[in-house]
């Protein structure tokens, strides 16, 4: 089965600045970025400040992104403006994540979307400029680390002295709601670590032959509480990382 081509952080800038280079015998379409990097699938975060959905000799539905450093159309057409039911029913203004193809039509580049998802932190898009400068210096052979900060027990200050008293009744509720928890867990390894982590590890424990979908992933960790956004954006960084494999849209394999 043929791997699908790994999607790639970058700003609109990225793309509207760089250079089209159509496709060939041996290579897809792409646009290399001003920093040298090769953009064929590509994800986005940014405002959408436009949109449009007409239904005249076809449907066509697309999208203005603005980033903050360009703008750039998300466009579809017939069955694919489903990609962009979100946005076609809510107001422009919204932060969206979107992943895509990048295509050219005549002298415009636009994104051919794969995924649109409403963002709900506004905290995501510093986020995602930021892993983008990481995978530009990772292209570069800079050595960063792949880990995003996590909060450890060594990060943790121990309680003031004067406190312990109070400490210890508070240290024994945490051990019973510890305990309550471990008895509700039936995957003690996918209930521990960050969001990353805990993604790998399900995919790890329930992928076949035929991959776990990203359906199946939503629905198994918004039970817990983790927005669809967020983890949109875990299993994005699980790609980049080279820690899953798409083996088709939207459904993953470990890695190794």
């Amino acid at each position: 089965m043929q791997e699908r081509i790994a999607a790639v952080r970058a700003t609109v800038d990225d793309i509207v600045r760089g250079s089209f280079v159509r496709a060939s015998k041996d290579s897809s379409s792409k646009v290399v970025s001003p920093y040298g990097v090769e953009l064929r699938r590509v994800t986005l975060v940014g405002h959408v400040v436009g949109k449009i959905h007409t239904k005249k000799e076809r449907e066509f539905a697309s999208i203005t992104l603005d980033d903050g450093t360009e703008t750039i159309q998300v466009k579809a057409w017939d069955s694919d403006t489903q990609k962009l039911e979100l946005i076609k029913q809510t107001g422009s203004g919204i932060l969206a994540l979107v992943v895509g193809r990048v295509r050219q039509f005549g002298d415009e580049i636009y994104i051919d979307p794969e995924i649109v998802r409403e963002v709900e932190d506004p905290n995501l898009i510093t986020l995602h400029k930021l892993e983008r400068m990481k995978g530009i210096l990772k292209l570069s052979g800079v050595s960063v680390s792949d880990s995003s900060p996590e909060t450890t027990p060594e990060d943790v200050e121990p309680p003031a002295p004067q406190a312990k008293a109070a400490v210890e009744p508070q240290k024994n509720r945490q051990k019973e709601k510890r305990g309550e928890k471990s008895k509700a867990t039936s995957m003690p390894q996918t209930a521990k670590g960050s969001l990353r982590t805990r993604i790998l590890a399900f995919i790890k424990e329930s992928a076949d032959d035929g991959g776990v979908s990203t359906p199946k992933i939503a629905e198994f960790f918004k039970n817990s509480g983790a927005s669809k956004s967020d983890i949109d954006l875990a299993v994005i960084d699980l790609l980049e990382n080279k820690k899953i494999r798409e083996i088709k849209v939207g459904v993953y394999v470990p890695a190794d």
